[in-house]
């Protein structure tokens, strides 16, 4: 929780039943910071630009419209290296986007791929692209990176989604692309209903003040903004505080009638780099199941207790067509800890290699063919994404996102709220690094620590999935 004197921090450690990060206060982690020779990043003043940029428009270089493919235009790319194997299999889709895109179709691929150490401002130089909006012609709008961490770092999608469209499929076998490439096609040629549905899953542990804030803060007034902002009819369901337990879970995600947008808030499970589990369970989803850290005090937590995809049954009945979940390690892990600042060095390492969490994967492949995107979060989630200093509750993104998706708008450009606030959480960050050095002075540590964490947090939310999938192509105005 930023902004409060004492901070209590999501995610538990499956392990060992601890928190994964220990509470402290802003001074501590600002102490903190100061001591870890922290540098300022260079993609600060990328961000700084974005937030100018924001200005004057949003997403695709005017006049091109983001919603329309024709004009964005739709890229799939993969490492240099990378065999042609799993593009192979995304043949249906891919095809779908050719056609949808005409001369705005590119495939960076081979030669053209992202080489092994180049960073995103290299590779868009190589293709005609500095700084700055999308121009299709030269790097379309829409980019699906098809491969693992290891081969496309997280870094780079987190800086190229600064002002791009940006999803990532990575997948263990060619059977899961295809499937997903066969789920998406599909999908394009069904008709929906005019209306849409959401669902809201968020546990309320006993003595947690981190579920506490998410479920009050952020899930529970959430459903009824968004029906608000939403231009469509929207059906809403919730399971709030000891309604949300993993059955009740299982049957939002694969139940007679999964929701079109599951939404949920709820602390992600964490386990020690390299622990046998951590590669299938990591960023499983924590229900009102487990009685609270009082209650069960410093014990491995059982899985009865959390959701991971394990639990997702091969013949579900349904499943949610786009699931947005908040919690830790929802999207995948890192290597190294993203918040490195906080903790020392001998406990920076967060797995021996990166990987995008099981869940997802397991979604976004399913046989059933029906979860088209997943929106997460990498490393740790913190409560800085829906609360400020001093100002409170900061649902709006969360609200703008949600309502845009269900009104049937491209995911990765509904996305753009959260890149947008990213810039200018991290132009923020940069202003205040510039003000103190031009003053030869160290900034406050508590501004300082805050800052950073805000940044690190807003940067790290992730989509997985094609970023030109939508719930439909249709806007049906309430009366």
């Amino acid at each position: 929780m930023c902004g409060l004197s004492r901070i209590v921090f999501n995610g538990i450690d499956a392990a060992s039943g601890a928190y994964l990060y220990p509470s402290t206060t802003v001074e501590e982690l600002g102490h903190r910071v100061l001591e870890s020779q922290f540098d300022p990043d260079p993609h600060l003043d990328e961000l700084a630009q974005r937030t100018a940029r924001d200005a004057r428009s949003f997403g695709v270089a005017y006049p091109s419209s983001a919603d329309d493919l024709a004009e964005a235009g739709w890229a799939i790319v993969t490492a240099a290296e990378a065999a042609a194997d799993a593009v192979a299999a995304l043949e249906p889709l891919t095809s779908l986007r050719h056609d949808q895109t005409g001369r705005l179709f590119k495939v960076f691929t081979g030669g053209a791929g992202l080489r092994p150490g180049e960073s995103k401002d290299a590779w868009l130089g190589r293709h005609g692209m500095g700084p700055g909006d999308a121009e299709p012609d030269k790097v379309p709008y829409y980019v699906l990176l098809v491969g693992g961490p290891e081969e496309i770092p997280f870094r780079f999608q987190y800086e190229l989604d600064v002002h791009y469209a940006v999803g990532r499929l990575a997948f263990g076998s060619l059977d899961d692309y295809a499937r997903y490439a066969h789920a998406v096609v599909t999908a394009e040629a069904t008709t929906r209903q005019a209306s849409s549905s959401l669902a809201l899953f968020a546990p309320e542990h006993p003595d947690d003040p981190a579920t506490h804030l998410s479920a009050t803060a952020l899930a529970g007034p959430l459903g009824d903004q968004v029906r608000t902002a939403a231009k469509r009819g929207c059906s809403l369901k919730r399971a709030l505080a000891d309604a949300a337990t993993k059955q009740q879970l299982c049957e939002f995600v694969s139940g007679a009638q999964a929701p079109d947008l599951l939404f949920t808030a709820t602390h992600g499970i964490g386990f020690p780099a390299g622990h046998d589990q951590q590669r299938e369970q990591q960023g499983a989803l924590l229900c009102q199941d487990w009685p609270g850290p009082r209650a069960w005090g410093h014990r491995p937590l059982e899985d009865r207790f959390y959701f991971t995809a394990a639990d997702v049954p091969d013949h579900a009945e349904s499943l949610p067509t786009i699931m947005f979940a908040f919690a830790c390690f929802g999207a995948g892990t890192p290597v190294d800890n993203d918040f490195r600042q906080l903790r020392p060095a001998r406990s920076r390492k967060l797995a021996p290699r990166p990987f995008v969490a099981r869940l997802p994967q397991r979604l976004l492949a399913h046989p059933a063919g029906q979860t088209l995107a997943f929106i997460g979060h990498v490393d740790r989630a913190w409560e800085c994404s829906f609360s400020a200093p001093e100002a409170g509750p900061q649902r709006g993104v969360f609200v703008s996102t949600i309502a845009s998706i269900l009104d049937g708008r491209r995911v990765g450009h509904a996305l753009e709220f959260f890149n947008s606030r990213y810039a200018g959480i991290g132009s923020s960050l940069a202003n205040l690094l510039e003000t103190y050095a031009r003053q030869r002075k160290k900034p406050p540590r508590d501004e300082l620590a805050e800052k950073l964490i805000a940044t690190n947090d807003a940067r790290n939310y992730m989509l997985l999935g094609d970023p030109a999938v939508r719930l439909s192509t249709s806007i049906t105005p309430r009366d």
